[in-house]
């Protein structure tokens, strides 16, 4: 089925729901500057077998991602040209198809099915007093070790009378923060360490 507006949807998501029923689906709530989107990602095949192939990287390069980053949060029509910035995971050379494993959708147990695995991603985000939260994609840090997050102003947001900061885990749950008080934002730029 050839799809009509082809494109990518750049934005942050707010919440989810995971797949369910005889034709499951993950459900994202993803907003922009200006509009509300729900993607519905498909988790399970109508044909047998049910699973769906799935690869995670979470070390991933490529050219087309770095291009990806430039687009502004929106919808952004994408022609269906070669060299361009739709996938086409065979002759962009994205990934080895081979690396793909299948998953069923739901099953008993943490971290063992697709819902979990792509629900693992979303809600990995660093979150605001308001609840704004802002992605910690392809960060994965080994015990002791430290990393720098620069935030773009479009996501979470510091307050410059001081604040919290939230680390949430797969589930949303916190796993660690850090208040920091109007005289450490003074400086413009300065590092918070949590």
């Amino acid at each position: 089925m050839a799809l009509k507006n082809y494109g990518v949807l750049k934005g942050r998501p707010i919440a989810r729901r995971l797949g369910f029923g005889s034709s499951p689906h993950y459900q994202v709530h993803l907003v922009d500057d200006d509009a509300d989107y729900r993607i519905a990602v498909n988790v399970k095949s109508q044909q047998s077998p049910s699973e769906l192939l799935y690869l995670i990287d979470e070390n991933y390069a490529h050219p087309l991602v770095d291009n990806l980053k430039e687009l502004p949060a929106d919808f952004a029509p994408l022609e269906r040209a070669p060299g361009g910035l739709a996938l086409d995971y065979i002759r962009a050379n994205l990934f080895k198809p081979d690396q793909m494993i299948p998953l069923p959708f739901d099953v008993p147990g943490p971290d063992n099915d697709l819902n979990e695995k792509i629900d693992y991603h979303v809600q990995r985000a660093l979150a605001d007093k308001n609840k704004r939260r802002h992605p910690l994609d392809g960060i994965a840090l080994e015990p002791g070790a430290v990393t720098t997050v620069t935030l773009p102003g479009t996501t979470i947001q510091l307050s410059n009378q001081g604040g919290i900061i939230t680390l949430l885990n797969s589930d949303g749950l916190k796993v660690h923060g850090v208040q920091y008080n109007k005289n450490e934002v003074s400086e413009q730029g300065r590092t918070i360490v949590f």
